[in-house]
């Protein structure tokens, strides 16, 4: 029995991860701080940045996909620590998760997390 030849086509992660941000620049050499918000449970679509986000916690990363990928329960909270500190603020999940945000402390930029990626946060303008 012959053999098919297969091609195999590597993964450029760079280009791939550079489409989960609109105007994607390339990592950071430094670490980026971010504060994070997470959205009111009772709020269903974000329209408002001051009304339907609380404030957890700021995270350094090197870029927002690692700044999620820090806020994920199993974690940033392991054993179930942040579980008082995120039913004092009034939220109902301890990782991060579509329609948390991220904001980029020294720029002020409000990433949305998406269903894959993020977008930028427009007051107002969210579907």
């Amino acid at each position: 029995m012959a053999r098919k030849n297969i091609t195999v086509k590597k993964f450029n992660r760079s280009k791939n991860v550079s489409k989960c941000i609109p105007n994607r620049k390339p990592l950071p050499n430094k670490p980026i701080s971010y504060a994070v918000f997470y959205k009111i449970p009772t709020v269903k679509v974000p329209q408002s940045f001051q009304n339907d986000y609380c404030f957890v916690t700021t995270v350094k990363a090197l870029g927002p996909e690692l700044a999620y990928l820090h806020m994920q329960g199993h974690n940033w909270s392991p054993n179930g620590e942040a579980r008082e500190k995120i039913e004092s603020l009034g939220l109902d999940h301890t990782s991060m998760y579509i329609g948390d945000l991220l904001v980029e402390i020294e720029t002020g930029r409000k990433l949305i997390v998406d269903i894959v990626g993020f977008e930028i946060f427009v007051e107002g303008k969210q579907t």
